[in-house]
């Protein structure tokens, strides 16, 4: 999981010339080699995302589904907006995931 948090970062890095590609290529890796890698990262990124992707949609639909157990048994005005607020995250929570 932390793995998915910091790929993104570390990809985009890749792809900014001055970071890394101007220190790395003519000293120690070829310009080929070092486009093989930063692809072959951006492959692996994508397959660990595509692995916990199931988990991460579960847990947010678990946990909504929890919130409104728990609102049919606790009828309170501030655990309604609670909820509500809560559900909201998650429905916005998933749709991140997904794009």
């Amino acid at each position: 999981m932390y793995f998915n948090v910091i790929a993104p970062i570390i990809i985009a890095s890749l792809f900014i010339r001055p970071l890394i590609e101007t220190m790395v290529v003519p000293d120690y890796i070829s310009e080929a080699n070092y486009k093989v890698i930063r692809i072959g990262f951006i492959v692996v990124t994508l397959c660990m995302r595509i692995m916990t992707f199931r988990e991460e949609m579960q847990f947010y639909f678990n946990e909504s589904y929890f919130l409104v157990q728990r609102l049919m048994i606790d009828k309170n005005e501030k655990i309604f907006r609670y909820i509500k607020l809560r559900i909201q995250e998650n429905f916005q929570a998933t749709w991140y995931s997904v794009f």
